[in-house]
């Protein structure tokens, strides 16, 4: 037989050659039998034809039954060693026979044959498919037996090859991974499609966790089950598909994150448009460029008392509540803004439902396409009207202050120089009646003129440190640029005689070029020195003016070595009048430091001082550097 079968994979021309040769055996098997068996040498020819045509082809099949009748008729059948055509009833129904049969045998392997090829060929294309495909594969018999694993599913449960996989016991290669369902929680095996689906008999479909416990690889699953029944109903066999899912999974979780995360900024943006002080809007333009009405926020109804259905429904709306004596203008600067820049700022008023008139300003921006065209619209818009009501009252009270302090100052200057003179008149009879009378007088009356004397002397400090208070801004000069080490200078040289009374120590650092009043900067100067001379203590008087740059200020230092202060009465002393001595102890008007507060501020900056007590006293101010304020 294995001779027959390596013969059929040879030339066809030697195919049908063995087939003729198979007819000579035959026929001498005939031969010796024909006496007993009668009609058998046709059997011996169809074992032959079956042999030719199963091991060769129907063609080969064909070509025995044609050789082998012509050999039987001319070798076994009556007359011998001829072709006869005339032969007996008998033998001409068996040599028809012979033949019919040769030939439906021949035919019937030949269509055997060919559904055997057209099954293994369509076997070979199913399992070459089954193994490539990207889904995983397994057929599992009733029992639980695995029959079949392609590739991906040989893969997915952790095996080099299917061969392997189907080698293993279901329980062992579950046993590797942990499998949790779609909201984290375990879940059992017997809940897996294949186990439901044997059980209810009818399709499952699960997905599914599985985590390796051996490499903590998560993957996600897309397990389907279908079961395939016997005629009587039971199952015969689970075909499982698997695929991952992993990546599909995760873009779910991303979108679905991602719509949260949208939903949420909507909210977030419903909130603040519901609770913001103004209309958002937005208009969006159609193909021929007019402008459609998109969306506007609720807070429409507040400001001018148009529900938003109303303004959307009436267009018009938009144009028709402009203020009359606004609304050319309003329109004239939208127009030149849809042609010019992408961001605006209009200024109109608007008549509300109920008549009020509301002051508006409207943030604008337009989206254009790559062409420069506007595509869209986006705005704001706000009630102004409070802040334009409070900016009027403002400017009023500005003014109403600034008026207030111009009349102040004319008058500290005014009644501060017209007391000079009936205080000079009082001081100087006192002396006079002091001078003629102080023989004449007791000692009692003596004090009282001196008294007299010392308060007209105390009032007169106050009225010319007054007057200068006043000056400070009513008599200031126009800011020019200037070194303040010659302002330093010219206030030490003014103190000249208190710093040569009490030996005081005066260090003048490098100071800068500024910009400002340098008689206000000398006097500055000279107030802060003298106030430092003043409260010395038991030590030499040593007095350090320095000067740094910080951020965008010149920022000054005066330190000296005095009784210093609590820090509680820090915040007082740049206050007019304000005393932290009695003037037995101290003299002075109590307006020296409050003449620097004010020139600081003319200069833009500002002044304090840090202190503690018997370590002396520092003041810092600064001003902007390059400063032209006045």
């Amino acid at each position: 037989m294995d001779a027959l079968r390596k013969l059929s994979n040879v030339h066809p021309l030697i195919k049908y050659v063995v087939a003729v040769l198979l007819c000579l055996p035959a026929l001498a098997l005939a031969n010796w039998y024909q006496d007993s068996v009668g009609g058998g040498i046709f059997l011996f020819g169809l074992f032959v034809v079956v042999l030719s045509a199963w091991y060769g082809n129907s063609r080969c099949g064909i070509v025995t039954t044609v050789a082998y009748a012509l050999m039987a008729d001319i070798f076994l059948l009556e007359p011998r060693n001829s072709l006869s055509f005339s032969l007996t009833t008998t033998d001409a129904v068996h040599l028809t026979l012979f033949i019919s049969l040769g030939l439906i045998i021949s035919w019937l392997h030949g269509q055997i044959k060919y559904g055997q090829q057209q099954v293994e060929s369509r076997t070979t294309q199913l399992n070459t498919i089954l193994r490539n495909i990207v889904d995983g594969i397994t057929v599992r018999s009733a029992d639980g037996k695995a029959i079949f694993y392609n590739e991906t599913a040989a893969r997915l449960s952790g095996y080099a090859t299917p061969e392997a996989a189907l080698n293993t016991p279901l329980s062992k290669t579950m046993a590797q991974f942990e499998l949790r369902d779609r909201y984290g929680s375990p879940l059992p095996m017997d809940q897996l499609p294949n186990f439901r689906a044997l059980k209810e008999k009818s399709q499952f479909e699960l997905t599914y966790q599985r985590l390796s416990l051996k490499s903590s690889e998560s993957v996600w699953i897309n397990h389907k089950a279908s079961p395939v029944l016997k005629p009587d109903g039971e199952v015969d066999y689970v075909i499982n598909i698997f695929r991952d899912v992993t990546t599909e999974r995760e873009r779910e979780n991303a979108l679905r994150n991602l719509n949260a995360e949208i939903l949420e900024q909507n909210q977030r943006y419903k909130a603040v448009w519901s609770n913001m002080p103004g209309i958002v809007w937005e208009t969006r333009m159609n193909n021929q460029g007019v402008p459609t009405a998109g969306f506007i926020s609720p807070y429409l109804e507040k400001m001018l008392g148009y529900s938003v259905a109303e303004w959307t429904s009436n267009p018009s709306l938009a144009v028709e509540t402009l203020h009359p004596d606004d609304r050319d203008r309003a329109l004239q600067e939208l127009v030149n803004f849809k042609d010019g820049a992408d961001s605006l700022m209009v200024e109109y008023r608007s008549i509300a439902k109920d008549g009020r008139v509301v002051q508006m300003e409207t943030y604008v921006s337009i989206v254009r396409d790559s062409a420069g065209i506007p595509q869209a619209v986006y705005g704001v818009t706000l009630d102004v009207t409070a802040r334009k009501q409070a900016e009027s009252d403002l400017e009023r009270q500005t003014d109403e202050l600034r008026r207030s302090n111009e009349e102040l100052q004319r008058f500290a200057y005014v009644a501060s120089h017209d007391l000079q003179e009936p205080l000079r008149m009082v001081t100087s009879y006192l002396q006079l009646l002091e001078q003629r009378y102080k023989s004449q007088l007791d000692q009692d009356a003596q004090d009282f003129i001196g008294y007299a004397v010392d308060g007209s002397a105390r009032m007169k400090s106050l009225i010319n440190d007054l007057l200068m208070y006043s000056r400070v801004g009513s008599r200031a000069r126009a800011f020019e640029s200037f070194p303040a080490q010659r302002a330093a200078d010219q206030a030490i040289r003014n103190l000249e005689m208190s710093i040569n009374e009490t030996g005081a120590k005066v260090t003048i650092g490098e100071l800068p070029e500024i910009v400002g009043d340098e008689l206000q900067f000398v006097q500055l100067f000279q107030n802060l020195v003298g106030n430092a001379i003043k409260f010395r203590s038991d030590k030499t008087p040593e007095i350090k003016i320095s000067a740094e740059p910080k951020d965008k200020n010149w920022l000054f230092a005066v330190q000296d070595n005095g009784i210093g202060m609590e820090s509680e009465y820090l915040g007082r002393i740049f206050v007019i009048f304000q005393r932290l001595h009695n003037r037995e102890q101290y003299e002075g008007t109590g307006i020296g430091l409050a003449i620097c507060k004010k020139i600081v501020e003319r200069h833009g900056g500002n002044i304090w001082a840090d202190s503690q007590v018997g370590q002396g006293t520092t003041f810092y101010f600064e001003i902007p550097i390059r400063s032209t304020r006045s």
